[in-house]
This record gives C-alpha cells, structure tokens and sequence, in this order.
C-alpha cells in the first residue's frame, strides 16, 4: 500500500477544481469512461456445420450435441475447431468403452517372481481419454461448477448485458419479501419448513 493520502478520483478532482495556475489535462475516472467495445463479440454467430476433419460417426455426434450447448451460449463460431477435437476424442472413448466392456479390467500375468495384477492396456487407455475429456468438458462448461463459473466470466465481460435493476419500491411502500426464503433463517425470521 502506498504511503499518503488517498488518491482522489477524477468526480471529486473535477468537482474541487485546478487550485494551481498550471493546466491540468482533465482525467477520466474508468468508472465514468464509457464503456469499451468488447474485443470478441459475445454473440460471435452460429456454429454452422461440423468441420471436415470429423468422420461420418464424429460428424453425427457433432449435431447431436452442438445445438444443446451453443443455445446455452457455451459454444460459438470460434470454438468450433476445439469442440472438433472433443468430439473426436468422445468418439474414441465411445469406442474404447465398448471393448473395454468385453474384457476384463485387471489380468493375471505371470513372472520368474510369481502372479501379478495388472490392468488391461484398453483400461489405461480409456482413463486416459477420459482425463482428456473432463479437460475438455470444463473448457466448454458442461459440468454444472464449471457452467456456472463460465456464466459468472461471460456475466463480467465487458459488452454483457447487465441484469434488470429490481424495481424499486414507492415512498412509504415496503420491500417485497420472498416467501420462504432462507434469509434469515437462523434468526429465526424466515419461516423454513
């Protein structure tokens, strides 16, 4: 922290005036500066159609799960080559699961020191597609922690919309209570059944 008096801000500079004789260049405070122009649109188009590095099955997949995430806004234009890789690599986790079903998770082999467990080469590979894909799925917000820290990023961004103000009441009328709400509750004022 620097040592001093606090820095006034560029209301209460422009409010006090220039006490000197030297011009002062008039500051902007960021909170009165009009607001930037995102650098990304949020909105930057549809999706369009699965990219051509995808097969047939991948291409499939691709339309069977694009349209759920990009009108949750999760999924844009821009992401459409990653959200290939996903689906590409979902592809191959489908498939390796599918073999890995037939066989069995741990084998016993045997050694010049006696019977080992060791896990199935197929298993090993599926964990780690599996490790690929949560990377993945966070990326993209389809679990509900990582959605609602997306939303919550998506939410401060510069060009979103900021939600409604609530409305605020008349002079003399009271706040709108919610009914049922936990607020209060341990007070003792919140009626939770």
């Amino acid at each position: 922290m620097k040592p001093g008096p606090k820095p006034k801000t560029a209301v209460e500079r422009r409010a006090t005036g220039n006490s000197g004789h030297r011009k002062k260049t008039l500051l902007v405070d960021p909170v009165d500066a009009p607001p930037a122009a995102p650098l990304i649109p949020l909105d930057a188009g549809p999706i369009g159609d699965a990219p051509d590095f995808l097969s047939a099955k991948q291409q499939a997949l691709w339309r069977k799960v694009a349209p759920t995430l990009q009108t949750l806004r999760l999924l844009q234009a821009p992401d459409s080559l990653a959200f290939g890789r996903y689906i590409g690599w979902l592809v191959r986790f489908i498939e390796l699961e599918g073999t890995s079903r037939r066989r069995p998770i741990v084998e016993k082999t045997a050694a010049k020191r006696g019977k080992m467990d060791r896990l199935d080469k197929g298993f090993q590979a599926l964990l780690l597609v599996d490790k690929r894909l949560q990377e993945y799925e966070d990326r993209f917000g389809m679990n509900p922690r990582e959605r609602q820290a997306l939303m919550a990023r998506l939410a401060g961004a510069p060009g979103a919309q900021p939600p409604a103000p609530a409305a605020r009441p008349k002079d003399g009328e009271e706040v709108p209570r919610v009914k049922d709400s936990p607020i209060g509750g341990l007070r003792g004022t919140a009626s939770l059944q």
